[in-house]
């Protein structure tokens, strides 16, 4: 910015300013956290820094046409956070993209939190975040605000909710006669976001 200035002369005449003034303060804290180890360690993860890793049970390191596993991560509000309005985006896929596109995935929110994260989950009329008429691609997300994390108090982070991830490589002809698909590593990064 430049700012120029100079003098103004006026003969037998006085200038006064009266300014008005308002404060604004914004409403406290915002945030969400979540933990991939069943609660024991919490943690921050904003889209642009390092993603809070998945541990899927049966692994994930060697699928085959008809494999499925599961994943559990809880989410909370922050200290002195309000509720939050959660929505899933579609995972940003990277690695080989046909893999990627191979598979697929369905979630719920458990309840009650400690839920064992299993097939068990999505039987019945479970919380559908993602899938609730089957298996989706996964670049695809839930519809806005799919589920609620609680308020917090200004000591103590809000009640959890978990949510269960189901992925599979589905055991269907073109899968299975789809060499191209044999070796490779995909990563999706899912990405939960908050609104007040």
């Amino acid at each position: 910015m430049v700012l120029g200035f100079g003098a103004v002369l006026v003969a037998a005449s006085w200038t006064d300013n009266v300014l008005g003034f308002a404060q604004f303060q914004s409403g406290g804290r915002f945030g969400i956290q979540s933990s991939v180890d069943n609660g024991v360690t919490w943690t921050s993860n904003e889209v642009s820094g390092a993603n809070n890793v998945l541990s899927f049970s049966p692994s994930v390191n060697a699928v085959v046409p008809g494999s499925v596993a599961y994943a559990p991560i809880r989410l909370r509000t922050d200290i002195g956070s309000p509720a939050a309005q959660i929505q899933l985006d579609g995972a940003q896929l990277s690695g080989d993209a046909a893999l990627g596109g191979a598979l697929v995935y369905r979630a719920v929110s458990l309840d009650p939190p400690t839920a064992a994260c299993t097939s068990a989950a999505f039987a019945g009329t479970p919380a559908w975040v993602v899938g609730s008429t089957g298996p989706m691609p996964l670049t695809t997300g839930s519809v806005p605000n799919v589920f609620t994390l609680p308020a917090a108090t200004p000591t103590s982070a809000g009640v959890a909710t978990s949510v269960c991830f189901e992925i599979s490589l589905p055991a269907t002809n073109a899968v299975w006669t789809n060499a191209a698909l044999q070796g490779k590593t995909s990563t999706p990064d899912w990405a939960f976001v908050g609104t007040s």
